[in-house]
């Protein structure tokens, strides 16, 4: 899944509706183990022009970052979600 995500992430011609949906399988895997590679694809459309990409972005950032059981970073990740946005 992986792959295709970032595949279709990546394409200018994505259309929004496609980009919340991949959000939401994001979401609906559950895990962070990806994170370093979905981070970029995700922060790219913090700044969508369509509001519905940008929520499901960042609730999606949001879900992956509470998934990290660093404890070194958890009291840090709402300060990274916000220097993106």
């Amino acid at each position: 899944m992986l792959t295709h995500w970032k595949t279709v992430l990546s394409q200018p011609t994505t259309q929004w509706k496609e980009k919340v949906v991949i959000c939401q399988e994001i979401q609906t895997a559950g895990s962070a183990d990806h994170l370093p590679e979905l981070l970029p694809l995700l922060a790219g459309m913090l700044h969508d022009a369509k509001r519905d990409v940008t929520v499901a972005a960042k609730e999606t950032l949001e879900m992956l970052c509470h998934l990290i059981d660093n404890r070194d970073l958890t009291h840090l990740m709402p300060q990274l979600i916000g220097a993106m946005v």
